[in-house]
């Protein structure tokens, strides 16, 4: 959001493998200079995109799209699966953005 505010042509996201619709809303948002509608929309995304840094990317990301049934919770070395109360925590986050 805020790049694209300053010229940017676009965001990566990580949030957007999980939820690629909010993301694109939010992009759109800034591409049309609707500047005061993307910042309450990033915002809204806030507590979501920090949980997808409560683990080192991608161990997060990879976590609920297991979850989602799009890939299997499989990780190669040095990565491993998150503990459980991280997951605890994720979960929580994604349940609260009906993405499970």
């Amino acid at each position: 959001y805020s790049m694209m505010c300053l010229g940017a042509a676009g965001v990566i996201s990580v949030v957007a493998n999980i939820a690629p619709d909010l993301m694109a809303n939010l992009v759109h948002l800034c591409a049309d200079g609707k500047y005061g509608e993307a910042r309450a929309a990033h915002f809204s995304l806030a507590a979501l995109s920090k949980s997808m840094f409560v683990e080192t990317n991608p161990i997060p990301v990879k976590t609920v799209l297991a979850w989602m049934g799009k890939i299997d919770e499989e990780f190669r070395l040095p990565l491993t699966s998150m503990n459980e109360t991280h997951k605890d925590t994720l979960k929580t986050v994604v349940q609260k953005y009906n993405l499970l």
